[in-house]
C-alpha cells in the first residue's frame, strides 16, 4: 500500500510539473508572439465638440473642466478665459451654475 501511495504521489507531482512547464512555455510564447501584440493598447477616443455652455455639477472644478474639454491647451489661459467670460473673481464654481466655455487658442501649456 505504501509503495502505491509513493508511486501515485510521484506521478501526481510529475503531472503538476509537466503542466507548469507547459503553461510556462505557452505564456512565454504568448508574450513574444501573441495576437495581442498587433492590437493597440488604448482605443482611440472620439473627440467630441466642446459645448458653448456647461452646467456645473457638484464636485466640478475649473481643473476638471480643463481636463475634460481643454486638454492640450494652456492651463493659465483657459482658467483666465473661463473666469473672464463668466465674471468669476476666483476659481470657485457653484453646483448647478451655468457657465460659458470660451474658445481658446490651441497652444501647449507649461
Amino acid at each position: 500500500m505504501r509503495d502505491w501511495i509513493e508511486t501515485t504521489s510521484l506521478f501526481v507531482v510529475v503531472l503538476i510539473m509537466a503542466w507548469l512547464i507547459g503553461y510556462g512555455a505557452y505564456w512565454l510564447y504568448d508574450c513574444c508572439y501573441g495576437e495581442w501584440l498587433d492590437k493597440p493598447m488604448a482605443k482611440a477616443v472620439e473627440e467630441r465638440p466642446r459645448p458653448e455652455i456647461y452646467q456645473v455639477q457638484p464636485g466640478d472644478t475649473i481643473w476638471g473642466i480643463y481636463t475634460e474639454f481643454y486638454q492640450g491647451y494652456n492651463w493659465d489661459e483657459v482658467r483666465y478665459k473661463i473666469g473672464q467670460a463668466n465674471g468669476l473673481r476666483n476659481d470657485t464654481l457653484y453646483p448647478y451654475e451655468v457657465i460659458s466655455l470660451p474658445d481658446v487658442e490651441e497652444r501647449k501649456g507649461k
